[in-house]
């Protein structure tokens, strides 16, 4: 009896991995503390990131039940998988610095001038002498194509030379973090309004925001997108699937700036 009841202690503590994409991990991991917090025992773990593709990999192979994108599936993607999909939540695409910037606001034509490096000094923005240090991340970033589609420009940018390939979001942020004169860009959850060493920027005068993602004044954004094939769901992943896309759930996601669709689209 006690071994049996040991054994269904453990089974109940098994974590549920919801692997994939960079953008969505801040917003799901506050989700997922808050529907642990109030359901004991049951643990929903956001590993770091492994890409869409890697989520999607381990979807399709079983060794995830739901995975976690930052697009969401064509239906060509969602008939072949047997997939289903919910996009939760759009997150903005925003410039980012370091703390001893004290620009508040780039205009497209002068994040083109700095990503190239055509203005490579802060000073020409109105700053005191420091040097621009700008940060990249690859073209098929999911974050890098948000960018190219807004500002078709930008897909025509060759990076200055002295720029800095980051591989990931925590590069990306500590980069930026260690290099306070530093430029480069995120999703506005992944910034981490609370991190005080770096500073999200306005962009042709509007600020990215829950609210501004929301009304489209704030157009550079990706999509929050969970995906799961419903054969391999279990009562907890279906309970907190619901959660993520319940009003409370909207209540976690927009205390990250999150916006949250009215109407789920599917």
């Amino acid at each position: 009896m006690a071994m049996a009841l040991l054994w269904n202690g453990l089974a109940a503590a098994a974590p549920h991995i919801i692997p994939g994409a960079g953008p969505p991990e801040i917003g799901l991991r506050a989700l997922a503390a808050e529907f642990t917090r109030q359901r004991p025992g049951t643990v929903i773990d956001i590993p770091p990131s492994v890409g869409i593709a890697g989520g999607l990999r381990a979807l399709q192979s079983g060794e995830a039940s739901v995975a976690r994108l930052a697009r969401r599936l064509t239906e060509d993607e969602l008939r072949s998988g047997g997939l289903q999909q919910v996009v939760y939540g759009a997150d903005a695409v925003v410039f980012v610095t370091g703390r001893d910037v004290p620009v508040t606001n780039l205009t497209e034509a002068q994040a083109l001038a700095l990503f190239s490096g055509a203005t490579d000094d802060w000073e020409a923005l109105g700053g005191p002498p420091a040097p621009v240090l700008v940060f990249y991340r690859e073209a098929s970033e999911i974050a890098h194509q948000a960018l190219r589609r807004h500002i078709p420009a930008f897909a025509q940018v060759k990076f200055t030379a002295s720029a800095k390939l980051a591989n990931s979001d925590t590069e990306m942020r500590e980069g930026l973090a260690r290099y306070r004169t530093a430029l480069g860009w995120m999703t506005l959850s992944t910034s981490d309004v609370r991190d005080d060493r770096i500073r999200a920027l306005h962009f042709n005068g509007i600020a990215a925001s829950a609210d501004t993602v929301a009304s489209g004044r704030y157009p550079m954004k990706v999509e929050h997108v969970l995906a799961w094939r419903e054969s391999q769901l279990d009562e907890d992943l279906r309970r907190f699937l619901a959660f993520v896309t319940s009003a409370e759930g909207a209540q976690v996601l927009r205390k990250l700036q999150i916006a949250v669709p009215r109407a789920q689209p599917k």
